[in-house]
């Protein structure tokens, strides 16, 4: 099994002092092997992507989920990729909110799936699949055990708690074994972790 070299290119902080010139953001974002996992929030990807030496040259996308903070930094990203393949859940697109005690802002993804497909291949996805040689997205994941759903949606009954059913996440095959990638792992890491064996046969 090869091994995959893990780079992340957004996050909260700043772990490391070297090299110079990194920025952090609220937000996520990582290279797993040649994927791209999420985007982050306000377009750092491209910059820390090249003082870390990781040429921003993705062929393949992949969403976690359609909160602002993973997909924002879309924008950025898909500027220096070329016709990348970007991979989802449908529900990416839809409009979230914070819920109303907490300022209830958008919180959703802020570009429309047609905006996207004018600059990338779209492939929508309930099921798992695989994006690269030993990754797969786990795309919709069973929920047996509890999640860490949060935010609301709009419905026709007006606004209620929003499952996040479109969270998603990497599932690597490792010598190893398999290693999970999370985005905010808001259906729940136990939920992700045994589907991400069930997918994979580890």
């Amino acid at each position: 099994m090869h091994v995959v070299e893990l780079t992340i290119l957004a996050d909260n902080r700043v772990a490391a002092s070297s090299p110079r010139g990194l920025r952090g953001e609220w937000g996520f974002a990582a290279l797993v092997g040649g994927v791209l996992f999420d985007t982050g929030y306000g377009g750092v990807v491209p910059e820390n992507a090249a003082r870390l030496g990781r040429p921003l040259d993705a062929e393949t996308v992949v969403l976690s989920h359609g909160h602002d903070d993973h997909t924002r930094g879309l924008d950025a990203a898909l500027a220096h990729l070329d016709d990348p393949t970007v991979y989802c859940h449908p529900e990416v697109w839809r409009a979230r909110y914070r819920a109303p005690e907490d300022g209830g802002r958008h919180i959703g993804c802020p570009y429309t799936r047609e905006t996207v497909a004018d600059r990338a291949t779209v492939v929508e996805h309930e099921d798992s699949v695989d994006v690269a040689d030993g990754i797969h997205a786990l795309g919709e994941i069973p929920r047996p055990h509890a999640d860490a759903a949060v935010g609301v949606i709009e419905t026709p009954d007006g606004r209620r708690p929003d499952p996040v059913p479109d969270d998603q996440a990497l599932a690597v095959e490792t010598g190893d074994g398999v290693a999970v990638v999370l985005g905010c792992g808001h259906a729940g890491l136990r939920n992700t972790v045994e589907y991400a064996e069930t997918v994979t046969g580890g």
